[in-house]
């Protein structure tokens, strides 16, 4: 369950720096 809180977290880091580069 923390491994898969964690993927989902460093996704949100990868999108949100995506979106800010965008």
């Amino acid at each position: 369950m923390s491994s898969f809180g964690k993927l989902i977290h460093c996704l949100f880091q990868v999108m949100n720096l995506s979106l800010i580069s965008l």
